[in-house]
């Protein structure tokens, strides 16, 4: 039986409320709640293991559901969020930061991977870790990783046979689902894009 992963975006944090891009900030009530409805429809998915970024957001995430589930978690530093460079601690609103990205992202759907954030990180250097990341992967059972809406957006695009053409068509929502089914050795087939926890 094919082995499925689920990649899940970590739940709202305090910096998607600010609306700064940071490593810092935890999770909000409603990432909590977010996270309490994951582990609920995972309870029953037969996880392995669930792989954590380090940031503190989405080990929150992957710690809320590992408690309800028993399920261990490992924490990777390869799947953090990507470095903005001079980006970071500053709005995601500022208009340098928004034009800068749109040219970046035509840039990345062209194959330009070197293309990077100013003095931050390209994408071929977030494929690089992800590479690490994919070297301790387990292979058999599902397995659940929480990450980072870029992180995750790269993953898709490098390992994914079905990816969209869109490049923003991976970015995934705070506590976003994509789950992918295993077709081969770092080759996935994306079966769900952007499942959103059903919270009122």
């Amino acid at each position: 039986m094919p082995q499925i992963v689920y990649l899940l975006r970590h739940g709202e944090a305090t910096s998607n409320i600010e609306r700064v891009w940071s490593f810092k900030g935890g999770l909000t009530p409603v990432g909590i709640k977010q996270a309490k409805y994951w582990a609920d429809y995972f309870k029953d998915k037969n996880l392995e293991v669930i792989y954590a970024s380090t940031i503190t957001r989405a080990f929150e995430t992957a710690g809320i559901i590992s408690k309800q589930i028993e399920v261990p978690i490992q924490k990777c530093d390869e799947i953090v969020e990507v470095n903005g460079g001079k980006f970071m601690e500053r709005s995601v609103d500022i208009p340098e930061k928004r034009d800068y990205e749109f040219k970046l992202f035509e840039s990345w759907q062209k194959g330009e991977w070197d293309r990077s954030y100013p003095k931050g990180e390209s994408f071929n250097g977030v494929k690089n870790r992800l590479e690490k990341f994919m070297s301790i992967l387990v292979t058999n059972g599902s397995i659940l990783v929480v990450s980072h809406q870029l992180t995750m957006m790269v993953f898709m695009r490098s390992f994914c046979v079905n990816h969209p053409e869109d490049i923003n068509e991976y970015l995934l929502s705070c506590a976003g689902v994509a789950k992918l089914e295993r077709t081969g050795n770092n080759k996935f087939k994306i079966l769900e894009l952007n499942v959103k926890p059903q919270i009122s």
